[in-house]
């Protein structure tokens, strides 16, 4: 089965970004932060997921992240931010995965851009194959909260 991999490297208010690879293509990544894998308001553990083509009531056709430990409907689809709610940042997660090819500022917020057409491309890459979600923190992630 194909695997995929998320890296994580930075994890903040304004969310955790990392880096998709597959295929020998990159993505970048941007999920909420970690908060103790809380529904809603944190992105998921490290480990090893499976993933399959699924067709959301609010997002369409996607891929949705399967087994995650106390979690549900954890989709891959585009969005710009990531932000802790509670702290009053803008979020479009609600403990999904975004992927995007840029990062920068917006609305006074780190986010991620290029999303849509990152999806896009993403899931043209799959071609609606299950695969494996394999997410890791990198040595030199750490939270900057």
């Amino acid at each position: 089965m194909l695997r995929v991999y998320l890296i994580r490297y930075i994890d903040s208010n304004a969310g955790s970004e990392g880096i998709v690879t597959i295929e020998g293509e990159t993505f970048l990544s941007l999920e909420l932060p970690w908060r103790d894998n809380l529904s809603s308001y944190s992105c998921i553990p490290t480990g090893i997921y499976l993933c399959k083509w699924w067709k959301s009531p609010s997002k369409g056709f996607c891929y949705r992240v399967y087994d995650v430990p106390g979690r549900d409907y954890i989709l891959i689809h585009s969005a710009t931010f990531a932000g802790d709610r509670k702290k009053g940042l803008l979020s479009d997660l609600r403990g999904c995965i975004a992927l995007g090819k840029s990062r920068g500022t917006y609305k006074g917020q780190r986010g991620i851009f290029i999303s849509r057409p990152s999806i896009i491309r993403f899931n043209s890459i799959l071609n609606k194959q299950d695969f494996l979600l394999e997410i890791t923190n990198a040595g030199n992630y750490s939270s900057t909260s």
